[in-house]
């Protein structure tokens, strides 16, 4: 596959709105360099941006993992065969690219399996750094080799896993929001709690919560009423 529509697929699985990592796209393009391949030549993303974005991905695969979707030795190859092509890497770029975005700490995970598992040489960590390496590195290290008995090892749940990665508050906190924001956009039962002509179809943001709260409120009654009348039959 051609390196340039590999970088393409890799990108377009980064803006999940559970696992969102905002990229800048513009400055990357900036950064496309030529690569000659036979008589012809493609675009592709520089060296420090695709490391970047395979770090990326190999994050969002340790939190998505699952039988149906396991982690691929692969990636971490090419994270590997990547910096040991390009000793020249502009590590301080680098550094301070993930931080800006946000992906430090996938990063640095990302930097001490490759590490572990082909022994690939990387720049020297500040130590700092290191007490984000352990529950991370080692999740993702048991997901990767141990896929065959995954449930003989303890895994980070994919709400630990993101809010352990994600070193930013607003990025920790972002799955929240937008479940938080879906939860109240109105839908058909909304709607037939009240009929309102398309002009004023803000009203429905409205009522949706009033709505909420009398099907949690009687949700909740019922619950009560059940349990009290079990208390009430026991005595």
């Amino acid at each position: 596959m051609p390196i340039m529509g590999y970088a393409w697929i890799y990108i377009g699985e980064l803006h999940r709105k559970k696992f969102p990592v905002f990229l800048d796209f513009q400055a990357m393009k900036q950064r496309l360099g030529v690569l000659q391949i036979g008589s012809g030549e493609i675009m592709t993303f520089c060296p420090e941006d695709m490391l970047i974005i395979l770090c990326i991905q190999l994050a969002k695969d340790g939190w998505e993992h699952s039988y149906k979707h396991p982690i691929c030795l692969s990636k971490l190859c090419d994270l590997s065969e990547l910096i040991q092509a390009h000793p020249d890497m502009n590590w301080k770029r680098v550094f301070k690219d993930t931080k800006k975005i946000g992906c430090w700490r996938m990063l640095l995970v990302s930097l001490s399996l490759i590490h572990v598992v082909f022994g690939t040489l990387i720049p020297k960590l500040p130590p700092r750094s290191l007490k984000y390496l352990g529950d991370l590195s080692d999740d993702i290290y048991n997901k990767l080799m141990y896929q065959a008995s995954v449930n003989n090892v303890e895994l980070l749940s994919m709400e630990k896993f993101h809010f352990k990665i994600r070193e930013r508050w607003r990025d920790k906190l972002y799955p929240n929001y937008s479940n938080f924001r879906q939860r109240l956009i109105p839908n058909e039962r909304d709607r037939a709690l009240m009929s309102l002509p398309e002009s004023l179809d803000v009203i429905y943001y409205a009522i949706r919560p009033i709505r909420l709260m009398i099907d949690y409120g009687q949700l909740a009654l019922k619950i009560a009423k059940e349990k009290f009348f079990t208390w009430k039959r026991q005595c």
